[in-house]
């Protein structure tokens, strides 16, 4: 199945209360863009900062919150998706439907920090949130209603979802979500990566 992603541009955060209830109220402005070389420092199961460019690292280190350690753990595991909190409060309910249909997006696994705030794949976990509350069928018939800018529909469907649990891949961070932010958006910035919009 094919979607245009920008046929409805419908934000999860503003259709659904309970989704977003946590987020840190951030923009997607706001959030790192997570490359295969940030990837790489997380994989080995540990994240050296000693290994952040000196730029990012600066940037953090002067930005008050200071690391008590030069190293912190990675751990990959598998997390129930009604447990995760978004940080951004900018989520497209159009996005995460295309990746609910998608094999391969849904698999990779997002980077969570240890208070299980969602820094890198905000759209991968809605896809799965959407998964664990809906049918297939019923996530057709939501895109169509966000198609025709049908939001009151939208909701009250949302009222008659059901809650199962659901896990998805992590790389959880041994660090809070708001260090965590600030380490990969400093490291964003410091390969001079244009941040999401």
């Amino acid at each position: 199945m094919k979607f245009n992603i920008r046929t409805a541009e419908v934000n999860l955060c503003e259709t659904n209360d309970s989704t977003c209830k946590d987020n840190l109220n951030l923009s997607r402005i706001e959030m790192p863009v997570i490359e295969e070389d940030f990837l790489n420092l997380l994989e080995d199961g540990m994240l050296d900062i000693q290994e952040v460019p000196n730029k990012a690292k600066g940037s953090y280190i002067n930005s008050g919150t200071g690391l008590e350690k030069n190293k912190v753990q990675v751990e990959y595991t598998n997390i129930d998706v009604n447990l995760l909190k978004p940080i951004q409060k900018e989520i497209w309910l159009s996005k995460a439907i295309k990746i609910a249909f998608s094999e391969k997006d849904i698999k990779k696994p997002i980077i969570v920090s240890k208070d299980l705030y969602i820094i890198d794949g905000h759209h991968r976990w809605a896809a799965i949130l959407l998964l664990s509350h809906f049918n297939e069928t019923d996530l057709v018939k939501i895109l169509t209603l966000a198609v025709k800018d049908k939001i009151e529909d939208i909701q009250d469907i949302f009222l008659t979802k059901r809650t199962k649990k659901k896990n998805m891949p992590c790389m959880k961070v041994d660090l809070n979500g708001k260090k965590l932010l600030k380490i990969a958006n400093a490291y964003t910035d410091a390969k001079g990566i244009k941040r999401k919009n």
